[in-house]
């Protein structure tokens, strides 16, 4: 079975408010480097089972992610669809996550945004699971 996991908010904790701040990237590489392990995808898969982190996150940050991932001994295929430095919007970040579960044939996928968790029930025939990680931006007005 192919598993799919997002990374920020369902891997990795994060602070989904935060990544619309600005920050100096220095700040950013740090938070991204010191962030908890929040899911463990090892936890969802069995022995024969593939683990494939898609993220939106800036492919600028692929370093600190990558070590990221080798520090919590995550072993797994990270397909990066973002922009080199800025975020998607949920709606295009759907799009493109939706096109690699499809490629990648994944059975499921575990995401934390509700926009896309939508989407990607429509243009995928994997089961998708949405992972309530934080409260909405919303929610901490």
């Amino acid at each position: 079975m192919n598993i799919g996991f997002d990374l920020d908010g369902v891997v990795c904790g994060y602070l989904a408010w935060a990544s619309n701040l600005i920050i100096p990237e220095s700040i950013k590489r740090l938070f991204f480097l010191e962030a908890p392990l929040q899911l463990n995808p090892k936890d969802f898969a069995s022995p024969d089972d593939k683990i494939i982190i898609i993220t939106a996150r800036p492919t600028i940050f692929s370093d600190v992610t990558k070590a990221w991932l080798e520090f919590h001994n995550i072993e797994c295929d990270i397909i990066f669809i973002g922009n080199k430095r800025t975020e998607l919007s949920p709606e295009l970040a759907a799009i493109k996550k939706a096109s690699v579960i499809n490629s990648k044939n994944i059975d499921v996928f575990f995401e934390d945004n509700p926009t896309i968790v939508k989407e990607l029930r429509k243009r995928t025939h994997a089961k998708i699971i949405y992972v309530r990680s934080h409260p909405s931006y919303e929610e901490w007005k």
